[in-house]
């Protein structure tokens, strides 16, 4: 069935009223609606329209205006198990104090989400539209967790990632363009794809949350440009092939602006200035950053990655690349995964994480 037929259901005369009771039990005010199918073992939700965020006045002050809104749909200790809304339209939903497991998502406009102590598992986000949603919120000492969790070509632009845990979660070819994960947990996750201008901040910083090393993270097939690491430790982290790690980070940063202190040479200042922004809050002293050489050829060509590969040899980095025969971290099989299939392998289909 079409996303376009999943969604006129709702538009019919039967569907009309079977939508909003249905979104009435999505909300916890009502049990659950007769008439409602299932489709691969889970509450057949597809194409459903939320209720969106209903504008209230407009208040200003000093110049400045912002529209109210008198209603915005909110989870309340919601617990939304084994439900199949793909293809729904579900932007701007509140979660609090909720969890989500065995969900899928695949397709759906999930724009403006926030979430605070929210708990998902074992779901798949499969081309979901999350861009602008609070993903990671860190209020009273607690976190999101996401554990078995599926981003598949996912839109994550313009995301809040602050304090989130992420367990044995796969993002594959997502648009995580600018997303900035800060003092976030990464366990058993992987990377593939285009990551571009983002930014994975491991620091300890008072009143955030305390994080540990990127555990059995894997980039591998991961295309980096202006990747950034700040204060991470790896136990371990597999690079891009093109992509070296720099640990013990600030001393070795510090020695490199000592090096080349008194050149005179456009390249010496162009590296200056980027080791120098980058030693502003450093974090650990044991910290991991990452050279890429293909970043220094955007930003001075030939002669200012050949004038860091020097310098980064002169002071003795230790760039050395472990664990290249450490197989790719599958983590849980989700539930998701395991009736979630696609199309394309010789014989039949595969299951999403058939390819690890």
């Amino acid at each position: 069935m079409r996303p376009s037929d999943l969604r006129a259901r709702w538009q019919t005369p039967r569907g009309r009223p079977l939508q909003v009771a249905a979104v009435g039990w999505l909300l916890g005010r009502t049990s659950r609606p007769i008439g409602l199918g299932n489709v691969e073992g889970r509450v057949d939700l597809r194409g459903l329209t939320f209720p969106g965020a209903e504008p209230g006045g407009v208040v200003g002050s000093g110049g400045l205006s912002a529209i109210t809104r008198d209603w915005v749909p909110t989870i309340r200790r919601g617990r939304w198990r084994k439900l199949d809304l793909s293809y729904s339209r579900l932007s701007q939903i509140r979660f609090f104090d909720s969890a989500i497991s065995d969900c899928v998502f695949d397709g759906a406009e999930c724009r403006d989400w926030r979430m605070w102590r929210t708990k998902l598992t074992d779901s798949s986000f499969t081309r979901t539209d999350l861009r602008e949603s609070a993903l990671g919120t860190w209020q009273q000492g607690a976190g999101n967790t996401w554990r078995g969790i599926r981003f598949d070509g996912a839109d994550l632009r313009d995301g809040v990632f602050w304090g989130a845990a992420f367990t044995d979660c796969a993002f594959i070819d997502c648009r995580l363009r600018g997303v900035q994960f800060e003092q976030c947990e990464l366990h058993r996750c992987e990377f593939q794809g285009d990551l571009r201008d983002v930014l994975f901040d491991c620091r300890q910083l008072p009143g955030k949350r305390e994080v540990g090393p990127l555990k059995s993270v894997d980039f591998r097939e991961a295309r980096f440009e202006d990747v950034e690491f700040r204060g991470s430790r790896f136990e371990p982290a597999l690079l891009p092939h093109d992509v070296k790690p720099i640990r013990n980070y600030p001393s070795v940063a510090r020695q490199i602006v000592a090096l080349l202190a008194n050149e005179s040479s456009t390249e010496a200042r162009i590296a200056v200035a980027i080791l120098v922004e980058s030693l502003r809050m450093p974090g650990r002293e044991d910290s991991v950053a990452v050279y890429n050489r293909g970043d220094y050829l955007r930003y001075g060509g030939e002669p200012l990655a050949a004038l860091m590969d020097d310098a980064l040899e002169r002071v003795g980095a230790d760039t050395s690349v472990e664990g290249r025969r450490w197989k790719r971290p599958i983590g849980r099989r989700s539930r998701a995964d395991r009736s979630v299939a696609r199309p394309g392998a010789e014989g039949g289909t595969r299951t999403l994480l058939d390819h690890l």
